[in-house]
């Protein structure tokens, strides 16, 4: 079996579990989050992802781990397999030194967002959170129009590195969601975020967003890898907030990287409780 076959028969496999309420409707939307690890880096490689992400059929996709002149790589690969020349993309770069509002030199590494649906308004935003790579952390934010006409912001997000780098995690967080309570709802953040669940930058999250795993019940899981064999830890997250309830979510079972791609499908117009 050819390996894309295959990519798209596990994806099959894994979007059909950890669904709740009514099947996907024209009232949907589906949202696909993955770190690429430096743009699919050896062992990986982007080909394979591009194949995986548009197995996964979603209306969103956001990137981590990316270089910045990749985003056309991505964007046309998905908008070719899908047959769907609509596509469009943003990017925002992470700081190498300065500050996040006064950054000096931009990395190469960039937070991308892509999608099918026309983008009405967009920015890119340093965030404060210094970890050995980075001094500020890029944040990409997408508002889109949605076929009946609702706005919906999406941000793509990569949180502050390190089992020591709380603190600079709960930096971001504070940035962030002072940032976010001025723009309106609802949103949907994806991305990376460095941290388990129970740690205490998640725990400020989801007292204002919903975390898609934990809304449909979902069991422990792992989705980041330390040694590219083993995916031991929930680093990657879907949030939403707002009227947003989710469907279903998952988390694909592939290695295409040293993460693992995470899927949400989110019925609009209603609140999640």
């Amino acid at each position: 079996m050819a390996r894309p076959l295959a990519i798209a028969v596990l994806i099959g496999a894994a979007l059909t579990s950890g669904v709740r309420g009514e099947p996907t409707t024209a009232a949907t939307l589906k949202v696909l989050t993955l770190n690429t690890k430096l743009g699919g880096e050896s062992p990986y490689n982007p080909s394979e992802q591009i194949a995986a992400i548009a197995a996964a059929r979603p209306d969103v996709v956001l990137l981590q781990e990316t270089v910045y002149l990749q985003l056309d790589q991505y964007r046309s690969g998905i908008a070719r397999a899908l047959g769907d020349d609509g596509w469009t993309g943003r990017y925002a770069r992470h700081c190498k030194q300065g500050t996040a509002h006064a950054c000096e030199t931009l990395g190469a590494e960039s937070v991308m967002l892509l999608t099918r649906l026309p983008i009405v308004d967009t920015e890119a935003r340093l965030l404060s959170g210094r970890d050995t790579a980075w001094t500020a952390r890029g944040v990409v934010r997408a508002a889109v129009r949605l076929t009946d006409g609702t706005v919906l912001q999406i941000f793509a997000t990569h949180l502050p590195a390190g089992t020591n780098r709380s603190r600079a995690r709960m930096a971001w967080v504070a940035d962030f969601t002072r940032w976010a309570a001025t723009i309106p709802q609802p949103q949907i953040v994806g991305g990376d975020f460095n941290d388990v669940p129970a740690a205490r930058p998640m725990a400020t999250l989801r007292r204002h967003y919903v975390d898609a795993w934990h809304a449909i019940g979902g069991a422990a899981v792992g989705t980041e890898s330390s040694d590219d064999l083993t995916y031991t830890r929930r680093y990657d997250y879907l949030l939403s907030r707002g009227a947003l309830e989710v469907q279903s979510a998952t988390v694909l079972p592939l290695k295409i990287s040293d993460h693992r791609p995470v899927v949400a499908t989110y019925r609009l117009g209603v609140h999640e409780h």
